[in-house]
């Protein structure tokens, strides 16, 4: 893994990796990812239904077709003993 991450391919997708520590405390970091007003600031307009989770971006100028990020949500572990993992 570098900085930028890993990338895993399969025959049908591509798994980005990517795993950060951040100089914030947990509690900051964990309602950046999961508060819907947190997580507009930083990653852009976000939905979350039945474990999907859609990212439309404002930037950077694009068809919004062609920045739309979606996933399913793998794991969701809230902050426990320093720790937390959101994995999409």
């Amino acid at each position: 893994m570098t900085d930028l991450g890993t990338v895993t391919r399969t025959d049908t997708h591509a798994i980005l990796t990517f795993e950060r520590r951040l100089p914030f405390p947990i509690a900051d970091v964990w309602a950046a990812i999961t508060d819907p007003a947190e997580r507009k600031a930083w990653l852009g307009t976000t939905h979350i239904e039945d474990g999907t989770i859609v990212i439309e971006p404002e930037d950077p100028p694009a068809p919004p077709e062609a920045k739309r990020v979606t996933g399913r949500i793998l794991t969701w572990q809230p902050p426990q003993d320093g720790r937390a993992v959101f994995e999409h």
